[in-house]
């Protein structure tokens, strides 16, 4: 994990974990592809930075490092270009081992960090382990635990947990990767109780076949839009669904009949020809959803009406960024597209190599990751 200068591009700090160390790597046990990188993104409260590593240690790091002069962690270091770790909490401590690796980024309402702990199925226990967990900012300290009931098979659980406000509650909703989506209310968590307000199956109408999610739920107006991936996602392809449920509702909100359980919150679906691992993104009212071969559909939220819909000339695995008025997609390629809300894409900048990383952006600034090469951009320059 590395801090710069967004300015000068200077690095203030990097916080290397043990995984970093050549001998304490492990491959990929799906791909076997070779090293994993860090796959979660930070997330920020205060001067507090909150990430997953990919040997299942979630760190807290104070955003100044040593360069205020303080050491924040229980370790003595003060070393001025090292990162400076508050605390630390072991995934394994839980008695949890990955199928891919732990790339969940956390979640967070202020207070506590939900954090999916990305089980896999091939140690055999992976409905005997937590699949979410909340954490303490403060302290690090596990307050509470969730166990979903699996025993579908599936390989692994990638997606990352979300948190908002629906009605006068606010949900912690989290796919498990046993394909069922699940919505817990945040109060009750953080007094260490565990009240579920809905649950929905994600791969009904697929028999036997249990669909992993790897996309994050995404919340709008009320409404929870939910993608598919595959059975083992990056390797096998199965057609990705786009469901949008009503995140208002109560109980079992699979789209099953009245006599066999409550009434459906499916408000549309809408299929792509490829598994889904991007997040949807929303903007004026507008769904924009993509999957890994680059097929995009643009659809209303309220009612699932499609627009439009277009392939990209290249894969695509990182959730778009929409600026100002435009959407960037990033891809295998390295071209970065900008799509106008009618479906019209141009090329809008070539990176040296594959982009598998969210741009962002502050101020005038956009930040664009590579696979080995950072690029900042001025986005008031017409060029």
């Amino acid at each position: 994990m590395v801090a710069m200068d967004l300015k000068s591009g200077e690095i203030l700090w990097t916080h290397r974990t043990r995984y970093a160390d050549p001998s304490e790597r492990v491959k990929c046990a799906a791909t076997d592809a070779g090293w994993v990188g860090v796959c979660s993104s930070p997330v920020i409260i205060g001067d507090r930075l909150y990430y997953v590593a990919p040997h299942g240690v979630v760190y807290c790091l104070d955003t100044n490092g040593f360069h205020d002069d303080e050491d924040d962690g229980a370790k003595d270091t003060m070393d001025i270009d090292a990162g400076d770790v508050v605390f630390e909490f072991d995934l394994k401590s839980l008695g949890m081992r990955s199928y891919h690796y732990w790339g969940s980024s956390p979640a967070t309402d202020g207070k506590l960090l939900y954090i999916s702990t990305s089980p896999g199925s091939y140690t055999r226990q992976h409905s005997e382990v937590p699949g979410l967990i909340a954490i303490d900012v403060k302290t690090g300290k596990c307050v509470w635990q969730f166990r979903a009931a699996s025993k579908s098979g599936a390989r692994c659980q990638l997606a990352s947990p979300s948190v908002a406000s629906i009605g006068r509650r606010t949900q912690v909703i989290f796919a498990g990767g046993d394909g069922w989506v699940y919505s817990f209310d945040a109060d009750s968590i953080a007094k260490g109780e565990t009240k579920e307000l809905w649950r929905f199956d994600a791969c009904q109408g697929r028999g036997s076949t249990r669909l992993n999610i790897v996309a994050s739920p995404v919340i709008h107006e009320g409404k929870v839009l939910i993608a598919t991936a595959s059975r083992i996602p990056f390797l096998d392809n199965s057609p990705g669904v786009l469901w949008c449920i009503d995140g208002s509702r109560r109980g079992h909100l699979s789209n099953v009949p009245d006599a066999k359980g409550d009434n459906s919150g499916v408000l549309w679906k809408v299929s792509l020809e490829n598994e889904i691992i991007a997040n949807p993104v929303v903007h004026d009212g507008l769904a924009y959803v993509v999957d890994t071969e680059g097929q995009m559909a643009c659809i209303r939220v309220d009612n699932g009406s499609e627009h439009w819909r277009r392939r990209l000339e290249q894969d695509v695995w990182a959730t778009p960024l929409w600026l100002a008025d435009q959407l960037l997609v990033t891809g295998s390629d390295g071209i970065v597209f900008g799509l106008k809300a009618n479906g019209i894409a141009r090329p809008v900048c070539k990176m040296n190599r594959e982009v598998y990383a969210t741009p962002t952006a502050n101020g005038d600034s956009l930040v664009i990751a590579s696979q080995d090469t950072i690029r900042c951009f001025n986005c008031s320059d017409p060029n």
